[in-house]
């Protein structure tokens, strides 16, 4: 067995080897592999945020980047026709009774934006801060509005969008076109920042 180790890590630390893989050994290879193993949580079990699974058990979050700061809630969920709650931990869905709908699936392709204040499309390269958010709503949004996922859907691309929700909190939400299908809930991730900006 110490043999065994001991030519492991010679062959790993001979040049050869090294011209192979870059700087890093086998074994740093190994430990950067374990710690993003561990990251990420091991799992990848369906509802876990931190595994990139969107509620509802759909994989495949690529894309779905969020932007970072101090988080009410952070995480991935599936939209229906009962809608989500943005202002619950984690976001609620179905008969709410201590909340407002903030987004909707009225038809497999269509969101229907209801109690929020503001919602901006996001069509900026790179993510946003959560001012940056705040000032887009408060410029150029819109009140509840209907958003066509048809293009998104086709082409595979990303849909975006700021919203101050029905109770002031700044969020970001993020459609991936490739996971929208017809006849069933929209996969989406969000952030909902936690810091309320007042409305001027």
């Amino acid at each position: 067995m110490i043999s065994a180790f001991g030519a492991a890590w010679i062959t790993a630390h001979s040049a050869p080897v090294i011209r192979v893989l870059g700087s890093r050994t086998i074994i740093e290879q190994i430990n950067v592999g374990a710690r993003a193993l561990s990251r990420s949580g091991g799992s990848g079990s369906p509802g876990d945020s931190s595994s990139g699974g969107p509620a509802g058990g759909r994989t495949g979050d690529a894309g779905l980047a969020l932007p970072g700061g101090a988080a009410f809630a952070k995480r991935s969920f599936e939209i229906g026709s009962n809608g989500i709650d943005l202002d619950r931990n984690p976001p609620e869905q179905g008969n709410l009774t201590n909340g407002q709908i903030e987004v909707q699936a009225d038809s497999p392709e269509i969101l229907d934006f209801r109690s929020t204040q503001e919602v901006f499309q996001w069509n900026q390269p790179g993510l946003p801060t959560q001012e940056q958010c705040h000032s887009a709503e408060l410029r150029d949004g819109q009140q509840d509005p209907n958003v066509d996922l048809t293009t998104t859907q086709q082409s595979h691309g990303t849909a975006r969008f700021c919203i101050l929700t029905s109770e002031g909190r700044d969020a970001f939400m993020v459609i991936s076109g490739a996971q929208v299908r017809s006849g069933e809930d929209i996969p989406a991730a969000a952030i909902v920042w936690s810091r309320i900006i007042p409305v001027q």
